[in-house]
């Protein structure tokens, strides 16, 4: 059975902010969840996670680890893209909306410059007026909700 965090959260929530990364890490080691992530199986599809914020990185990864044959990550936009350009055969990204310097719309922007294909779910905890994520394959509200993050990437597939 995986953890459920739900200390001020709906009942039966999995979700996760930047508060509770720790937290749940912790309960997700407690319960051997992470003991067999490897990142190199055949599970499911190659992904990029695209995140400033390295605890958001760290505690994603650990879960897609269960679900994605590999999970690459950036800790900025441009970076994102370079390990894009880099790893073609990405399925799908998550890419943060809000970020310094190159924010999650310009990355987005400049990914369909090369790559108009690549699902890319944004993450966001506030949706402006006026931001464009036609381009978007759909947008993934903070506090993630890590076991519908874990569904969105496991209906890609894997790599082959």
């Amino acid at each position: 059975m995986r953890p459920r965090l739900t200390s001020g959260l709906a009942r039966n929530s999995t979700v996760l902010n930047d508060r509770q990364c720790t937290v749940c890490l912790a309960s997700l080691r407690r319960s051997g969840y992470s003991s067999q992530v490897s990142g190199t199986g055949t599970r499911g599809p190659k992904v990029l996670l695209i995140d400033d914020e390295a605890l958001v990185r760290s505690t994603l990864k650990r879960v897609l680890d269960r679900v994605s044959s590999e999970v690459l990550t950036a800790a900025s936009g441009e970076e994102g893209l370079s390990v894009l350009r880099a790893n073609p055969d990405v399925r799908v990204v998550l890419l943060d909306l809000s970020m310094p310097d190159l924010n999650g719309t310009e990355v987005l922007k400049r990914l369909r410059d090369f790559n108009v294909e690549v699902p890319v779910y944004l993450m966001t905890g506030f949706l402006p007026d006026g931001i464009d994520v036609s381009t978007a394959t759909g947008v993934l509200a903070k506090p993630i909700d890590i076991d519908r993050v874990r569904r969105v990437v496991a209906s890609y597939g894997t790599n082959s």
